[in-house]
């Protein structure tokens, strides 16, 4: 897979992205063009019944808008390639940040559930 967007490559992760990427999971893969930067991908979670888009951006290169950018253009891949109706996103309540990436990325609320903190979130 690789998917490109104006500043950033979506690819499958590499070898030689091991070192990288252990770095900013201590503190996967999106890459600027130069380094890895952080990673997407999707999980199924069976306890939803759902696919869910997953994400991280190392915190040296947070808030470029990578991840904004990333959702979209992943969330926009997954649907198209795997003929699926949707994509969630699950947040959890304290996480801000995370708030307010999925919502740019054009996600809507969806349903909070309060036993684990969660709001979930699809395109």
């Amino acid at each position: 897979m690789q998917i490109e967007t104006k500043r950033l490559v979506i690819r499958d992760i590499k070898t030689n992205d091991a070192v990288p990427f252990a770095i900013m999971t201590a503190d996967g893969t999106l890459n600027d063009g130069a380094e890895v930067v952080g990673s997407v991908g999707c999980s199924y979670y069976e306890d939803l019944r759902e696919t869910r888009i997953t994400y991280f951006v190392g915190a040296q290169y947070r808030n470029n808008g990578y991840a904004v950018e990333v959702v979209k253009a992943y969330t926009e891949y997954f649907l198209k390639c795997y003929n699926a109706k949707r994509i969630i996103a699950t947040v959890r309540n304290e996480n801000v940040p995370s708030w307010k990436v999925i919502e740019k990325a054009g996600y809507i609320l969806l349903e909070i559930i309060q036993s684990q903190s969660e709001l979930i979130y699809f395109p």
